[in-house]
């Protein structure tokens, strides 16, 4: 078992999540399924988990689809064009786009690659105004009933934050498509089914933007941190894979002094039982490896929390989130709501103000810094409290 910091875990590195796994395949009979918890918390590894058990559930296909690193629209439908025709199941989608061009580049992916040919299936989607992503709809809602088939798309509300910023409206008529995309045929059972995810939240940025409704047919999965039993079980088999004496008491000890055990904080602590530096086993462990991941030289680890405030919130929405969580902070039991409302104030106009502080409120709920527990705010995880702390006092 590695210990895996940052990038997806598959195979024998996935643990738990088999309560999650099962209420999953039992939605997907009849659903589309959004994974909507904060990031950090396992939602690419329980995509790629959902891909590998695909074929035992009988689907026919399952392919999974990024849409990081993307600019707009035209190279996700090329990202998605070429990446199902890859993966195994889904040969008809080929076949079934009609323009001899588009066969032709997606009948040379393997001599290509897909990078070269999403650039160019790019390019012949701005060129023809929307012709891949009609084919890819009508392709995709081609498929033959039966078996099911399933097509998992990650960071799609990265994208979509993009696509806002610099056209509004034209992010808007993508969502609409793809909704099209999702719903299938009218004249049979649609065989597809999607999980969509992301790093930021999809319902909080299009509850903002005011459509919700072109997600609605998605059914939101909660996820959340690890059940008690599997935080030991992956700490468990993390120590003896690595040669790291971890008792049972000072694992528990660990785990109580974390709080909320989601997998990326997981590893990162057990990270500090190993090598030259290592934390060394005894009562003083939870405290100093907490230190330790308080300490400047683990300022990057969580960078990606703080870093996204302003792209999510924008400038004056990330200043009045700062107000939020350093009064959050500064005690365990967090802050009252009625505080946080006189902190903040300020940052709006009184015609804006409360849709502003709402969503602001939603947003850092969701995406995992705090949690409501009336009539008080607190941070969801002590561990990223303290960090919060020891950043503001540097």
């Amino acid at each position: 078992m590695q210990n895996v910091i940052g990038p997806p875990v598959r195979e024998q590195d996935f643990v738990g999540r088999s309560q999650e796994l099962a209420h999953a395949w039992s939605l997907l009979r009849d659903n589309h399924l959004l994974l909507s918890e904060p990031r950090r918390v396992g939602k690419t590894s329980l995509m790629h988990r959902l891909q590998q058990e695909a074929p035992s559930q009988g689907h026919a296909g399952a392919a999974y689809c990024s849409a990081a690193g993307l600019n707009d629209e035209a190279e996700f439908v090329a990202r998605l064009c070429a990446t199902v025709v890859c993966t195994p199941g889904f040969e008809s989608v080929a076949s079934a786009i009609a323009d001899h061009r588009v066969a032709g580049l997606l009948g040379r992916i393997k001599k290509l690659g897909l990078g070269p040919v999403v650039v160019e299936l790019a390019e012949l989607e701005r060129s023809k105004h929307g012709t891949l992503s009609e084919a890819l709809r009508l392709a995709l809602g081609g498929l033959p009933p039966g078996r099911p088939y399933l097509i998992l798309i990650d960071e799609l509300p990265v994208l979509l934050a993009a696509l806002i910023e610099a056209d509004r409206p034209r992010a808007r008529r993508f969502l609409e498509w793809f909704r099209s995309v999702r719903q299938g045929p009218s004249t049979h059972a649609n065989p597809v089914r999607w999980v969509l995810a992301g790093s930021i939240g999809l319902a909080p940025l299009t509850s903002r933007e005011g459509w919700s409704s072109l997600i609605n047919d998605l059914h939101t999965l909660p996820l959340g941190a690890m059940r008690e039993e599997e935080a030991r079980s992956l700490f468990d088999g993390l120590a003896l894979a690595h040669h790291v004496p971890l008792s049972a008491a000072d694992r528990d000890a660990l785990l109580a002094r974390l709080g909320w055990p989601v997998p990326y904080f997981l590893q990162l602590a057990f990270a500090r039982l190993r090598g030259p530096n290592r934390v060394p086993p005894g009562p003083a462990l939870p405290d100093a490896v907490v230190a330790a991941l308080c300490g400047v030289e683990s300022a990057k680890d969580f960078q990606h929390w703080w870093g996204r405030l302003d792209k999510e919130l924008g400038p004056v929405g990330a200043q009045a989130a700062e107000v939020v969580l350093d009064a959050c902070a500064a005690d365990p039991a967090g802050a009252a709501a009625s505080l946080l409302r006189e902190k903040v104030a300020g940052f709006w106009g009184e015609g804006e103000r409360e849709r502003e502080r709402s969503a602001m409120m939603e947003q850092l709920a969701h995406d995992g810094y705090l949690v409501f527990e009336p009539p008080r705010w607190r941070f969801r995880s002590p561990l990223l409290r303290e960090v919060w702390l020891a950043r503001r006092e540097r």
